[in-house]
């Protein structure tokens, strides 16, 4: 089964899926099981009333984002530079990108030094740290500079609507993507509910965006080589 295949399928797998949750539920809270029965009336409430809330309380930022990079990045060409074969002019580009790669690492590590340490907590840690707690963005964004300064470079970018465009690529591929987030915000929602992860804890913390990651990876378009 191919990758669009598979995106086609996966809200109706997400959906049978929530729907044997919500059985299990019923015939586990029967059985005396220590869980919330959707089927309740307290469930019934709980799902009528939390549809909204739970759709907004999926990711919906970090998913974008990611798309973004992966989007800016792919359609640059760097990867392409680094395999055998690439010209000149691709090479010197890649200079330049990994230049602007080491500038914004060494931005980042001036920053966790003294005196200032602004990315680490109070106490000079790591552990809740600014750092920690926005690696996802600085990740992010060091790659779409980077990405952007490659693109621009090599001339894969010609003018300013090409890397715009490319921003945007991987966004408009995967519109099969919003009611597969959709459908697992409730998912994962109704895990929560019945009680059948504790939330906060290390385990849900874990969990939760691997499952999120899973379907972004199933709606992604399969990579091509990039074409000018």
């Amino acid at each position: 089964m191919n990758k669009t295949k598979t995106s086609n399928i996966l809200p109706l797998i997400l959906l049978l899926l929530i729907v044997i949750l919500a059985l299990f539920s019923w015939i586990g809270s029967a059985c005396g099981l220590p869980i919330h029965s959707l089927f309740s009336a307290d469930g019934l409430r709980w799902s009528f009333s939390s549809f909204i809330p739970n759709v907004a309380s999926a990711p919906w930022g970090e998913i974008l984002v990611g798309l973004m990079t992966c989007s800016v990045v792919w359609r640059s060409g760097i990867m392409s530079s680094m395999k055998h074969g690439a010209s000149l002019k691709q090479r010197r580009a890649l200079s330049v990108a990994l230049l602007v790669l080491l500038i914004e690492t060494a931005i980042v590590l001036v920053l966790l030094l003294p005196p200032s340490m602004v990315l680490l907590n109070p106490f000079g840690g790591l552990a809740h740290s600014p750092l920690l707690r926005g690696l996802y963005g600085i990740l992010c964004v060091a790659l779409i500079v980077v990405g952007n300064v490659y693109g621009l470079s090599s001339g894969t970018f010609v003018t300013m609507a090409d890397a715009v465009g490319a921003h945007l690529t991987l966004l408009r591929q995967s519109l099969t993507l919003v009611p597969s987030v959709i459908l697992m915000s409730q998912l994962v929602s109704c895990i929560s509910y019945m009680q059948l992860l504790t939330p906060n804890t290390t385990a849900a913390q874990w969990l939760t965006p691997c499952l999120y990651a899973v379907v972004v990876a199933l709606s992604l378009p399969s990579p091509q080589m990039h074409k000018r």
